[in-house]
């Protein structure tokens, strides 16, 4: 009987986050509300309150939750290979979202490519490299991860740049790459490689529009910045 209580317990909970979530979204929501109600999905049967606690002492905050890895997750008491693998999807889902709705937009000017790649790293704790293709009137084509490195590095692979840029049929690109981990300034690495990649590109008759750099305290489009003049 009293299993049966506490069942009606959580049961009654779960509608009114959902009756809230269906009202006005997120609002008001604390960080373990909205990590227990994708945790509902995952764990039809169980208090999820408590593993919702769990998550967030172990991994912080919600990004730290959706950018643990499957083996730190499944370390957790509580979480089944399910539940992780739907708390990894949820940053991917964000990135689909994002690259969907801004694909009849017209990119023609640095701050709205800032805004393209700001949530394009949501969920990584390693630095990526992205290119992102346009076609003749700017519009978002494709938005493509290049390579996966380091918390602290990535690796540039020039053929398959262009290999992406070219089976999207596009003479238009910007770059963009994470610090993970520090600010959005650029190394004398970025600007290095990215001379080198402008360089390549511009010798097939490809057009670099932008490099820009998501870091801890925001996002940074080298050719605002006028850095070294880059892209001159």
């Amino acid at each position: 009987m009293a299993e049966k209580k506490e069942e009606n317990l959580h049961e009654g909970h779960r509608a009114r986050l959902k009756k809230r979530f269906l009202e006005n979204g997120f609002e008001g929501f604390e960080m373990h509300q909205i990590l227990e109600f994708f945790l509902f999905y995952s764990c039809p049967r169980k208090d999820t309150n408590e593993l919702a606690h769990r998550l967030l002492n172990k991994f912080g905050n919600l990004p730290g939750v959706f950018s643990a890895d499957m083996k730190a997750l499944t370390a957790v008491d509580g979480v089944s290979e399910h539940t992780a693998v739907l708390l990894r999807a949820i940053p991917q889902l964000m990135k689909c979202y994002s690259t969907e709705t801004m694909k009849e937009r017209s990119f023609d000017n640095c701050f709205k490519l800032m805004e393209l790649f700001e949530h394009s790293f949501d969920g990584t704790v390693r630095e990526e490299f992205r290119v992102a293709c346009f076609d003749s009137k700017l519009r978002l084509t494709a938005n493509g991860l290049i390579s996966v490195g380091t918390p602290s590095a990535s690796a540039v692979n020039m053929r398959r740049i262009a290999e992406f840029i070219l089976s999207n049929n596009s003479d238009m690109v910007a770059f963009a790459h994470n610090h993970p981990k520090g600010s959005s300034t650029p190394s004398k690495a970025d600007v290095s490689a990215t001379r080198a990649i402008c360089g390549t590109l511009s010798s097939m008759g490809i057009t670099v529009m932008d490099h820009i750099i998501v870091g801890e305290d925001g996002v940074l489009s080298m050719r605002q910045s006028g850095v070294l003049g880059v892209f001159d």
